[in-house]
């Protein structure tokens, strides 16, 4: 039976995302805190589905948000998915496309002209399931991992906390009219959205006339628990290890120990400004006892302002659904922007 979640099925609901790791180059399960019900609240809409066996028993999961995104120009609406799990012994039963076109069925009574999701490489289930439900590949995306062992940074003369909401969304704006998936926020939109964001702090974001950069501390949505690592992580994790009383290596994952991270906003304006602000971001982020900073972007585009910072990349896929013909279908001609909401 596939019904909407409830309040009641929040601790069945994190133990069930818990044991259906993303299936990347690193396994990883997400340690939800709180849980998806957290994650999903910035958004306009949202729903969370699931799949309960006769017993009552969680077998499968998918979550889907809506915003105003604009695509070539156009603002319109767009389904974002997210966490969708299912059992391990209960895949290959066609839970995850049933779960998949409820989702585009409440997505669509809702305004949406699109669905989209960022999957990670190496996530074959995910990927497997997302294309038979006729998603199609739209970009990709690199996932640099910033681990903060010798962050080093002072915020450049002039730079203050966010004040000036308005100056901060014509900034954004104006950095990114060449991107697709932006959200078209006014100055008050803005605020609402970054203020209301589990973990925001509003002195960890910080502004120049010219540029906007900040931090937000991911670790009260979500953190991310190795349960495995490929063997080129394992022989890199056993050099860091005998080499950490010589050269300055990063801490690798350790298995079963939660990674807290944190996520960019802003990130838009004077690229020497942000370079400044990016060096002072990951100190803050040190300060903050986060392991690492993580930045996704489209792979066509890499900042120049984040080319100086030591980083390990990753790759994730942004795969896409038309719901309606029209500016939806031209996702794709154009780079992607990746809102750390969706993250």
């Amino acid at each position: 039976m596939i019904r909407e979640a409830t309040e009641a099925d929040r601790p069945s609901l994190s133990a069930l995302l818990a044991g259906s790791p993303q299936a990347g180059r690193m396994v990883l399960a997400q340690d939800r805190t709180p849980d998806v019900f957290a994650r999903r609240r910035p958004y306009a809409a949202r729903v969370t589905l699931v799949h309960a066996d006769p017993g009552g028993d969680l077998m499968a999961t998918a979550t889907c948000a809506t915003k105003s995104v604009l695509v070539a120009g156009t603002e319109l609406t767009a389904g974002y998915v997210f966490d969708l799990a299912v059992v391990p012994h209960a895949r290959r039963r066609g839970l995850a496309g049933r779960l998949l076109a409820g989702l585009e069925e409440w997505a669509r009574a809702r305004g949406a002209l699109l669905l989209y999701a960022n999957i990670m490489d190496g996530n074959a289930p995910s990927l497997g399931a997302f294309r038979a439900g006729g998603y199609r590949s739209a970009s990709e995306l690199v996932s640099r991992t910033y681990p903060l062992f010798r962050a080093v940074g002072e915020l450049p003369p002039g730079a203050r906390p966010l004040e000036d909401w308005d100056a901060a969304a014509q900034l954004l704006r104006g950095s990114l009219v060449a991107y697709d998936l932006v959200r078209p926020l006014d100055g008050s939109a803005l605020r609402t959205l970054w203020s209301a964001l589990p973990g925001w702090r509003p002195d960890d974001v910080w502004s120049t006339e010219r540029a906007l950069l900040g931090l937000w501390d991911y670790s009260p949505v979500a953190r991310a628990v190795p349960i495995r690592l490929t063997r080129p992580l394992r022989v890199l994790s056993a050099l860091a290890s005998s080499a950490s009383g010589v050269l300055p290596v990063p801490r690798l994952p350790t298995i079963g120990k939660p990674i807290r991270y944190g996520l960019l906003l802003g990130a838009a304006g004077d690229p020497d400004d942000l370079e400044a602000l990016f060096a002072a971001t990951l100190t803050r982020a040190r300060e903050r006892a986060l392991d690492i900073v993580l930045f996704l972007h489209d792979a066509t585009v890499r900042p120049a302002w984040t080319k100086r910072a030591f980083s390990v990349a990753g790759m994730y896929h942004l795969v896409a659904k038309v719901l309606i013909a029209g500016p939806a279908e031209r996702l794709g001609e154009r780079p992607v922007w990746v809102d750390p909401v969706d993250l």
